[in-house]
């Protein structure tokens, strides 16, 4: 009699097996520093908000936080300034604020051409009423400079009483 045999469904047929080799990678001496390395990219963030924080506050404030920390270092050095523009315009006055963005002139003043001489007028004298502070776009100035005490310009701011 001859047998027949019936093989289970989805049962590949017997066939000699293969054997398989299996390569193990070496293994790293402790565990892989998860925490440490987190630890230092929060750090790397922290510091790099902070410095971005910094910069924005200098670029506003000024690195003096908007105060003239000009230091008078000349004896004749008056508090006042002389502020040149890319318009020609030149303007008198005390700087009290000089950032990346803007420079603020206190007591401003600036020179009127009257025939062949000039007539300092000073801001809050103008016509459309403005304040004694200007404030003018870094972009627009070509120099600045400190005046001395006994120039003419200051004598004159100091004789209509600022």
């Amino acid at each position: 009699m001859n047998d027949i045999r019936f093989s289970p469904i989805n049962t590949p047929p017997e066939t000699p097996r293969e054997i398989i080799e299996v390569k193990k990678e070496p293994k790293i001496k402790g565990k892989f520093p998860f925490k440490k390395i987190a630890i230092a990219i929060l750090v790397i963030l922290f510091v790099a908000i902070l410095a971005v924080a910094f910069k924005s506050y200098v670029a506003e404030n000024g690195a003096s936080g908007g105060v003239n920390l000009v230091q008078k270092t000349d004896p004749n050095a008056s508090s006042y300034y002389a502020v040149f523009l890319s318009n020609g315009q030149v303007y008198f006055g005390e700087i009290v604020q000089n950032n990346t963005n803007e420079m603020v002139l206190a007591g401003a003043y600036r020179m009127q051409p009257s025939g062949q001489t000039y007539t300092l007028l000073k801001l809050t004298d103008e016509a459309y009423g403005s304040t004694d502070k200007i404030f003018i776009n870094r972009s627009q100035i070509l120099f600045y400079e400190q005046l001395r005490s006994d120039s003419q310009v200051v004598k004159l701011i100091e004789q209509q009483g600022r």
